[in-house]
């Protein structure tokens, strides 16, 4: 017990004596300042804002610094900030793709001829007519099988009819 007493003294001494030593000008107002708690005593950095909790371990008397929430903090809203800016310019992105299907969509089509690829187009512009070709042929297919099953349908209708005596 007389040993804490001693090295608590000696820490408040090693913490006062620069703060006494120094001029009380209006930059100086002393840069830590010690607040007892149960586990220690908290050290509080008036110029950077650290607070460190101090004890006594053994012998001696260490400082350790206290998680900041601030910094979890800021490290949040730059990942936020940086996720923001990422989710803008793909907005912008969305937006000039979106301009364009909408400018495609209000040019008129000519049904008799079908764009192909040519040198002057985009790279793209062949993969566009590739699949306006493969939509046309399954709407072709559509159609025949549709044609197909209406006809079916008739005929069942008409083998009905035959095998029913009139009423």
């Amino acid at each position: 017990m007389f040993t804490r007493s001693v090295l608590l003294a000696a820490l408040v001494g090693v913490v006062a004596t620069p703060v006494l030593a120094q001029d009380d000008g209006p930059a100086n107002n002393g840069r830590y300042s010690l607040q007892e708690v149960r586990a220690g005593y908290l050290r509080l950095d008036r110029q950077s804002g650290g607070v460190s909790l101090c004890r006594e371990r053994g012998d001696t008397w260490a400082c350790e610094l206290v998680a900041d929430d601030r910094s979890a903090l800021s490290d949040e809203i730059d990942r936020l900030s940086d996720e923001n800016a990422g989710l803008r310019q793909r907005v912008e992105a969305l937006e000039a793709r979106l301009a364009a299907v909408s400018e495609l969509a209000r040019r008129p089509v000519d049904s008799e001829v079908a764009p192909g690829p040519t040198a002057e187009t985009a790279p793209g512009d062949g993969a566009r007519a590739l699949a306006e070709e493969d939509l046309d042929q399954a709407l072709d297919m559509t159609e025949q099988v549709m044609r197909r099953f209406f006809g079916m349908i008739q005929d069942l209708k008409r083998d009905l009819e035959e095998s029913q005596p009139n009423q």
